[in-house]
Parts: structure tokens; sequence; C-alpha cells
């Protein structure tokens, strides 16, 4: 499978109504430490590409590696469990690289926004959503149902969530979390 292309509302900029959604993507940057593919196209073929993935990934300063058997990697990690990897160039010094294990990190504070954020504000149905590395799209569809959506961090107390409150990724630690600032 060949990736064919970015579209032209990339990463890290907003619709012209900050209200929205972005249209293509389901973040606001890219959350990765790499991208390993099968095959990359050098040439966007998608009829709203104005890039290709590689000018993307090395816009945003990503590396990536093309040309790996994605299936057998998803079987071995599969089998294996959640693996710890380094891409190295040129091999010379690999094994003097430290590893460095997501686990370490506090990951949802890192992929969570900082500020509250409302799309939709018009919406007849208010919504407080937790973002524990929630998708754009998740935000698209509470909107599209008349949802006014309020997207707060994810350690924001929840005084006045409105009349739902949505939240999803994360684990039970971050729901706890939660649960004790929450109204109801």
């Amino acid at each position: 499978w060949a990736f064919a292309g970015i579209p032209q509302s990339s990463a890290g900029t907003r619709p012209a109504d900050p209200s929205l959604c972005p249209q293509w993507f389901e973040s606001s940057k890219i959350h990765v430490s790499a991208l390993i593919v099968g095959e990359c196209s050098q040439i966007p073929s998608h009829w709203s590409a104005v890039r290709s993935l590689d000018q993307w990934l090395k816009e945003q300063n990503i590396p990536g590696l093309e040309g790996v058997d994605t299936r057998a990697l998803t079987k071995r990690i599969r089998e294996k469990g959640t693996l710890l990897g380094r891409l190295v160039l040129d091999g010379g010094q690999e094994r003097s690289l430290p590893f460095e294990d997501p686990n370490t990190r506090h990951l949802v504070q890192e992929v969570s926004l900082k500020e509250p954020r409302v799309f939709n504000p018009g919406g007849s149905l208010r919504i407080t959503a937790v973002d524990c590395g929630l998708k754009y799209n998740q935000i698209r569809c509470l909107c599209q149902r008349g949802a006014a959506v309020t997207v707060v961090p994810w350690d924001h107390p929840l005084d006045s969530a409105g009349e739902g409150l949505w939240r999803r990724g994360a684990g039970a630690h971050q729901w706890e979390h939660l649960r004790g600032s929450c109204p109801w």
C-alpha cells in the first residue's frame, strides 16, 4: 500500500473558522517519533494532495523508513507485545544509543491540548470532551449531530461539563483523576 499524499490543510494549521476541525486530519500535529512503511510514493496522487508523505515528514522533522515488510513487523509486535526500537543511520553506534521508553513519559499530557477550545459554539447540546488523545473525527461527528463541543485538557477541572461528557483514549487512571472533579 502506497501513501498517496498529504492534503492542503496540513497538521498544525487551522481552518479559517476556528470553531471547525481541520477536515483532513485527526490531530493538530504528528505525534509519532518515526514512521515505518512498506512503500512511500514520491508522487502525490490523491486529488487533494499538495505534497508527498516524505516531504511532509521532512517538514515536521519526523524520520521515515520505507521498504519494510510491515506485515511481518505487525506479526512480531502482536506475538511479543510492545517493542522498543530505534532508527540508526549507517549502523555505526547503535549499541551506544539508549532506547527511549515511551512508558516513562506522560503521553496523555504530551498529546492533550493545553487550553480549552470550543467547536460549533452554536450547537444545541453542550458536551465537554476531555482530550486524552481525541481524534478530530470524534469531535466532527458530535458537531454534525448538533452539539457544541468544548474540548478541555486531560487535567482540566470539570466544574461545568454541560449536558454530556465525552472521553476517549488513555487508561482508567486518567479517568479516576477526572471523576473527582466531575459535577454530577
